[in-house]
């Protein structure tokens, strides 16, 4: 059984929390009594000092309770939501970048304004050829690299922004292509079990965090195994659950299954499409298959480092031209379905899978 992401213990320690808060807030309204009873005297002095102090109470009382609402909705709603206070959790604008060169010679850019908005809990799709410039684009989603020009925002945090920087990266997590070079630990638990450590989550919560992310991926059982040992598919898929383990709202994958023979591409990319339908992360996924892409809610195509095109799979895929001048070919459903309409059969709706094509031509 795979696991449901959520987050351990949340109502425990929120009903902890706001007891302890609560009588917080009871002594402080005692001890401002206690201090103005004692001070009566003294205070009838200095009439103008007591009035003052008397009409304080009220005000520290009330900031009291918006301290308390401000605690409740900024720490214990659940991140997902507080993400969708935002129209896009991911909103690229025009944004630019040129690598670093060696002196004297002209920089390059790498991203010539792209623009690109994500929704909450979408799946999408990024093709190019190789250097067309989405890896580039993926690492600024995670602030490896930061936008020279434009604006980027991820689950409403400015990436400009240095502070911005590790609340970005808790909420976005990234699988990268070679899953040797993300495994640093020798066991499989202690390997899912790095990220969320080091960003401080405690023990107990820990053990259900990676059991549940091993869960998620389907790996539950091979917590003691070392991972050097296991199939590429099954280290991706490690790496995933190492990623999972931290909460993200975003998931970035950049070609993941580039290295991968087809069953390990199979594994990976089933569980791309549990972690997107029934975990409810958004994906963005970068590849150049076009069978991947297939499978998500829009396509993005890349090519020279802008975005020549957007849409529905059916939709990109149907504009034979751009992908052509974008350096890709259509999936395989879609080249046999332009190969039969040169021949003069039109089959109507343009298939994107196989098992669309299989259904048109049996029509």
């Amino acid at each position: 059984m795979r696991g449901q992401n959520g987050y351990f213990k949340r109502d425990d320690k929120r009903k902890s929390f706001f007891a302890e808060l609560s009588q917080f807030s009871l002594c402080l309204r005692l001890d401002l009594i206690d201090i103005l009873c004692m001070c009566r005297t003294r205070l009838c002095a200095f009439p103008r000092f007591a009035r003052c102090i008397v009409k304080l109470s009220a005000p520290v009382y009330a900031c009291i309770k918006v301290f308390r609402c401000f605690l409740f909705w900024f720490f214990f709603l659940d991140k997902k939501e507080f993400a969708i206070m935002d129209n896009y959790v991911i909103d690229a604008q025009k944004i630019k970048y040129a690598y670093p060169t060696i002196e004297g010679s002209e920089p390059k850019l790498a991203l010539k304004g792209v623009t690109l908005t994500v929704g909450q809990g979408q799946f999408v799709a990024v093709l190019g050829h190789n250097g067309s410039g989405k890896s580039t684009f993926a690492k600024h989603i995670n602030v490896l690299l930061r936008a020279q020009e434009g604006s980027l925002t991820v689950v409403g945090l400015d990436t400009a922004d240095e502070a911005n920087v590790w609340g970005i990266r808790s909420r976005a997590g990234m699988v990268f292509q070679n899953p040797d070079n993300q495994l640093v630990s020798t066991v499989v638990e202690e390997d899912v079990a790095f990220g969320p450590e080091n960003l401080g989550v405690p023990h107990d919560e820990l053990r259900g965090r990676v059991t549940e992310a091993l869960q998620a991926v389907g790996m539950q059982g091979f917590e003691k195994r070392a991972p050097h040992m296991l199939s590429g598919g099954q280290k991706q898929r490690i790496a995933i659950a190492g990623v999972l383990a931290m909460h993200p709202d975003i998931i970035v994958f950049d070609e993941p299954t580039a290295m991968l023979d087809p069953q390990g591409r199979a594994e990976v990319m089933d569980t791309i499409r549990y972690l997107n339908k029934e975990e409810g992360k958004t994906i963005v996924l970068i590849t150049h298959y076009m069978e991947e892409a297939s499978e998500a809610d829009r396509v993005f195509i890349m090519a020279d480092g802008a975005v020549t095109d957007e849409g529905t799979p059916r939709e990109v895929f149907s504009h034979k031209d751009k992908l052509e001048e974008a350096g890709l070919l259509p999936p395989l459903a879609t080249q046999v379905y332009y190969d039969l309409k040169e021949k003069g059969l039109d089959l109507g709706k343009c298939p994107v899978t196989l098992k669309e094509l299989v259904d048109e031509l049996c029509r």
